[in-house]
This record gives C-alpha cells, structure tokens and sequence, in this order.
C-alpha cells in the first residue's frame, strides 16, 4: 500500500515535470523571438550609420569629393590619388559585406540587402575601382560567399 501510494507520487512528480519542460520550452521560443527582433532592429540601426559612412566622407572631405569627380569625368589619377579613393572604396565594400554576414545570419531582410548590393556595384561602375575590386579578390580580402554574391547581382 505503501508502494503504491510511492508510486502515485512518482507518476505526478513525472507529469508535473513534464508540464514544466514544455512551459520552459514555450517561453524559450518567445525569448528566442524577441532576441531575433532586438537583433535585427539592432542591426538595421548599425547598417544606418554605416550607410552614411562612404557619403560622409565623399560630401565632407573636399579632396575625397575631387577624386571622386575626377574618376566620374572618367579623368586618370595620380599614383596616391588612386591610392586614397581605393582607400575609400575598400571602407565601402567591407561595410557592404558585413551587411551580407548580417543578412546571412538572419538580422537583416534580404530587401535591404539587395538596397546594399546596389549600393556596392555603385562604387564599382567604374572601371578602374571593379580591376581594384578584382585584385583585392584575388587576395582573399573579402569572404567567398560575399564576393560571389555581389558578381551574381
């Protein structure tokens, strides 16, 4: 009788635990979510100040702006001139890639990435800046799957 009344207990202590595991698995899921929101909307108030970095430094900095004209009049650059636009382009496309890790991991929607990818081969119309693009390729500075993604679009 004992035994039996033991093993009643057992059998709701079991249930009891049971109910609990899920409860916590439910409340894990909505955890889990919210996360994914802070996330993203952490993510996408990132990628705003990013976005003005390259603008930034074109509209502020008269010789950056110069060089810029210089290459859209399609005119040839001096060795450093070159030198710092490449600068400023590489400062662009590593922003632009780690939009793509962000869209990769899930905290960025694909429709504002595809705003950024545009945003990258604008930087790249230009001749000389795409032979630049293709050596720092050659050199392993950005990741594959970024680089395969911005030759794709």
């Amino acid at each position: 009788m004992a035994n039996q009344r033991l093993s009643d207990w057992a059998s709701a202590a079991e249930i009891i635990g049971s109910v609990a595991i899920v409860v916590t698995l439910i409340v894990l899921i909505f955890e889990m979510r919210g996360n994914t929101d802070e996330m993203r909307a952490a993510t996408l108030a990132n990628l705003a100040a990013r976005t003005q970095a390259f603008p930034l430094a074109v509209a502020t900095n008269p010789q950056v702006a110069n060089l810029w004209a210089r290459i859209e009049a399609g005119e040839e650059l001096s060795p450093s001139d070159e030198a710092q636009i490449k600068g400023v382009v590489v400062i662009a496309l590593k922003l632009e890639e780690k939009s793509f890790i962000a869209r990769r991991g899930g905290r960025l929607d694909e429709e504002v990435w595809r705003t950024r990818a545009a945003f990258a081969l604008l930087v790249l119309r230009h001749q000389s800046l795409r032979d630049y693009w293709k050596q720092m390729r050659l050199n392993g500075a950005f990741i594959p799957a970024f680089e395969k993604r911005v030759v794709r679009i």
